[in-house]
């Protein structure tokens, strides 16, 4: 059985790649699902949320993320996880680095722990980085 902090390493393996078909066995593939990345509405529905990771992938020539600060909770067959996000990308010309407050929620179906919630917040203090337009659907 996977735990759920692998699976939490293997979503930010897949969002460090820019690796869509890794971030797909990562979800539920559920309507209720939800994601809010930093400056974004809350998006609901598996397939809202894969069409903005596409989205963000397609629009991004590099990025690492590493969680750090890490505290994990297990209740039955959820769990969640709080972290620090340190994020450096490369935008246009030159490269950013941003902290996000992130809190990641599994729920276990079988013997995966697969991601239900992700909502990431951008730390105050932290170097704001504006997700191009396209990003939002604004092209």
């Amino acid at each position: 059985m996977i735990d759920p902090q692998r699976s939490n390493d293997l979503f930010y393996r897949a969002l460090s790649a820019l690796d869509l078909a890794a971030m797909e066995r990562v979800w539920l593939h559920a309507g209720w699902v939800s994601c809010v990345h930093p400056g974004w509405p809350a998006l609901r529905g598996w397939p809202t949320v894969r069409a903005s990771w596409a989205r963000i992938f397609a629009n991004t020539p590099r990025m690492v993320v590493v969680p750090t600060e890490i505290s994990t909770q297990i209740a039955g067959d959820m769990a969640w996880l709080t972290c620090v996000e340190n994020v450096t990308m490369v935008l246009g010309t030159g490269v950013s680095f941003s902290q996000s407050d992130a809190l990641n929620i599994f729920q276990r179906v079988g013997d995966e722990w697969c991601m239900v919630v992700h909502h990431a917040t951008l730390r105050r203090g932290s170097e704001r980085v504006p997700w191009p337009r396209v990003f939002l659907g604004q092209n």
